[in-house]
């Protein structure tokens, strides 16, 4: 069956609905499926807009290929996806679908997603997932399963990244935090896992992490946060997690502080180190001085710990 089409040059197209832009539309060439509703244009560049009088896109992608249906207004853009935000931070996938009535983003869960938090800030992050749903309307990107997330401190830039591992996560832009959750099931325990190697090499695990992103703020330094039953395993430097940790430690909440090489832990926590067993309101564990201070100590124990 034949389809009556025609072909344009130089393509572009704004979408607007109620009088306000919804995306607008740039292609090296576009080709009409009248009898099918549809448009297909190749090399393009698109500006997605969030409600409100805004002109300034609230992102711009561009993309070997997109659809659209002229009566739905769905744009469907895919081919070395990249998606960039105000703020710096950048999406790259295979496809991605931008709903103009709910401004939604999506990338369903069959296609890998990478990306880049913020351009400013304290903590850089990276990113890797399965899946993605983005709100532009609140500046937030739920990354659907399978994600792994690296925290860079600029103001270290050599520094090994914190590296986390998720069921999924929330990005919240305007929050400027990522929060990691679990998700327990057959055969995943439902714990967020972080590793990072600095004075020590740490492990620690909880059922749900948060990574600050916007600590711009003098004095104000990058932070991961670890909530629920959270297990902090140490070993030295160098011994690549050979037999038991030296140091282990847990608690309900933890703050971890990489720039000052420490960590905070509260809610009934306790630590263990060779054979002393430490307890308190608040425990600072400094892993560049190897030295723990705990705050209204009710029991120093001597004994193992398994």
């Amino acid at each position: 069956m034949l389809f009556r089409s025609y072909t344009i040059g130089r393509f572009r197209y704004v979408s607007v609905a109620h009088g306000t832009k919804q995306w607008e539309l740039h292609a090296t060439q576009a080709r009409f499926f009248s009898a099918r509703d549809l448009v297909l244009a190749t090399d393009i560049q698109a500006s997605l807009f969030s409600e409100g009088p805004e002109k300034t896109p609230a992102v711009r992608v561009s993309g070997r290929e997109s659809r659209y249906s002229v009566s739905t207004r769905v744009l469907e853009v895919g081919g070395s996806v990249i998606a960039r935000f105000p703020d710096g931070s950048e999406l790259r996938s295979e496809y991605l679908r931008f709903d103009p009535v709910a401004r939604t983003v999506l990338i369903p869960g069959e296609y890998a997603v990478s990306g880049t938090g913020p351009a400013s800030g304290r903590t850089r992050i990276e990113f890797r997932s399965r899946g993605l749903h983005g709100e532009l309307a609140r500046g937030s990107f739920s990354l659907q399963r399978d994600v792994e997330l690296r925290a860079f401190s600029r103001a270290k830039p050599g520094a090994a990244p914190a590296i986390f591992h998720a069921a999924r996560a929330v990005i919240e832009r305007n929050e400027g935090v990522a929060r990691l959750l679990s998700e327990k099931t057959e055969t995943a325990e439902g714990f967020v896992t972080l590793r990072h190697e600095g004075d020590t090499t740490l492990v620690a695990r909880s059922r749900t992490m948060e990574v600050r992103t916007d600590a711009a703020t003098p004095g104000k330094n990058s932070s991961f946060t670890a909530i629920g039953d959270v297990r902090i395993e140490e070993w030295k430097r160098g011994t690549a997690q050979q037999g038991s940790p030296f140091r282990h430690s847990t608690s309900g909440r933890a703050e971890f502080h990489p720039e000052e090489s420490e960590f905070v832990l509260t809610e009934y926590p306790q630590a263990y180190q060779g054979e002393d067993t430490m307890t308190g309101d608040v425990i600072r564990v400094d892993r560049k001085n190897d030295r723990v201070e705990v705050e209204n100590t009710n029991a120093i124990s001597r004994g193992s710990y398994e």
